[in-house]
């Protein structure tokens, strides 16, 4: 059997590779964030870029919850922008966007069997922990490694059984 290797062109072109999850509130503060790139390896360049890339996804958006996939700098990025957060998530120019459009909705999917589907600032923070777990259960260094709704979820409760 072949071994696996990343960089391999075949192995990317299967794979959804993902460079950053982002989720911001309103006002493109930061609630949750996770850079699988060394582009923004400062908080400082993250805060920047996280700004720039609200700033530039409102001329983007047509209405409010509307998904919308669009190339910024050198990134694809699938966003969804409600009343309280946007949801930004990007891989490299390159590669496949519907991998991505089927990681972001399964993604969404998962939040909204965590949150419910009224994403508030309120309900992300207060789910938090369960929030960083599906994105490590889904994305392990970029590569999205698990995209089965049940057995995401299944895995998510459980753990929270275990912790209380």
């Amino acid at each position: 059997m072949d071994d696996i290797n990343i960089n391999d062109e075949n192995f990317t072109d299967m794979a959804c590779i993902i460079k950053f999850i982002l989720i911001l509130d309103n006002s493109s503060k930061r609630l949750y964030s996770i850079y699988y790139t060394n582009d923004y390896n400062t908080l400082e360049s993250q805060l920047d870029f996280e700004l720039r890339l609200s700033k530039i996804s409102s001329k983007y958006s047509v209405e409010k919850n509307d998904i919308d996939i669009f190339n910024y700098e050198k990134y694809n990025i699938i966003c969804e922008i409600s009343k309280e957060i946007a949801i930004f998530i990007g891989q490299d120019e390159d590669d496949n966007e519907i991998l991505l459009s089927d990681f972001f909705s399964m993604f969404k999917t998962q939040l909204f069997n965590l949150v419910g589907e009224d994403l508030s600032r309120e309900k992300i923070l207060s789910h938090y922990k369960e929030i960083v777990m599906l994105i490590d259960e889904m994305v392990v260094g970029g590569i999205v490694l698990n995209l089965d709704e049940h057995s995401l979820y299944d895995r998510i409760k459980n753990s929270e059984k275990k912790q209380k």
